[in-house]
């Protein structure tokens, strides 16, 4: 079995059409993410900076909601020869051209689908289509309502942005379409479609 790093080169030395890769940055190009007080920027950045490590869950979250209804990300295992054996994760499976892909931005990959499932071993516990994470999305966004903050950690940045962001407070059920995620978010939308998104990561 190979440890992550072995798995994630060869994966990226499969060439992918770059048409697969120009689609996914149009699609995402309204998306901007903010992590704490120190890293900002476009999807695409960050994850060349390596700056998404631990933020899996939040940013395929922030993605999805630019893709089709359809598509959806899926959290589960991938399964690695290190001692993270049992990887706990999420990423966006999506589909251009009548092909199945994956994007995963914390481990800065996009491939096929099939590839990424045979190489990691995947081990899927639950699928989030991107039309219910648009829904409670816009949902929590639309009828958020600044509450005083229990969390020690979070209220520092909750106080300084509660009443510039819509700060998501979720149960811890990954069944729900919004899953550890305690971001703030601005977003514009148009017929109810969500065209532009700044998501704002807190530690």
């Amino acid at each position: 079995m190979l440890d992550i790093n072995t798995k994630v080169s060869k994966l990226k030395r499969i060439n992918i059409d770059s048409n697969v890769i120009n689609y996914l940055k149009e699609r995402l190009s309204n998306l901007y993410i903010k992590i704490g007080e120190i890293y900002q920027g476009n999807i695409f950045d960050l994850m060349n900076q390596n700056a998404l490590e631990g933020w899996c869950c939040q940013t395929t979250e922030s993605a999805i909601v630019f893709l089709d209804d359809n598509d959806y990300l899926e959290r589960g295992y991938l399964t690695f020869e290190n001692i993270h054996s049992r990887y706990y994760h999420s990423w966006i499976c999506f589909n251009y051209n009548s092909v199945d892909y994956v994007f995963d931005p914390v481990l800065n990959l996009i491939t096929k689908k099939n590839y990424y499932e045979r190489l990691f071993n995947t081990d899927v516990l639950v699928k989030i289509k991107a039309s219910e994470l648009k829904k409670e999305l816009i949902n929590k966004i639309t009828s958020y309502k600044p509450v005083e903050c229990k969390n020690k950690v979070l209220k520092e940045l909750y106080d300084k942005y509660k009443n510039e962001e819509a700060i998501m407070s979720v149960p811890d059920d990954i069944t729900e379409p919004l899953y550890r995620n305690n971001s703030g978010y601005k977003m514009k939308l148009n017929n109810n479609k969500i065209k532009e998104l700044k998501a704002h990561y807190y530690y």
